[in-house]
């Protein structure tokens, strides 16, 4: 993500613009006072993930079951829906282990 450092000021003058770009180009802009960096201007889509990220984080069950997954994956350990809906151990394929 091309990221962009500004002073709040210009950031002002230019809000419209870089709101635009942040969603049409999926820009960032870093938002400095006195040269310091005290805010950003980011897309949507990245604020919403890192809102799932943090949720995730503050969450230790869900941190669990996580983990729990991710040692099944490794292990082989997978189950998917057939196209009439029933569970079926998953199978993996040469694209899987890649």
């Amino acid at each position: 993500m091309k990221q962009t450092i500004m002073s709040l000021t210009k950031a002002k003058a230019k809000l419209l613009e870089l709101a635009r770009a942040a969603n049409d180009n999926g820009e960032a802009f870093i938002l400095t006072k006195d040269g310091a960096p005290v805010s950003a201007l980011i897309p949507m889509n990245e604020y919403e993930a890192f809102l799932e990220t943090v949720e995730i984080e503050e969450d230790a069950d869900l941190k669990k079951v996580l983990a729990r997954s991710l040692r099944d994956e490794k292990a082989g350990r997978l189950w998917t829906r057939d196209k009439s809906g029933k569970w079926k151990k998953h199978s993996r394929t040469r694209q899987d282990s890649h």
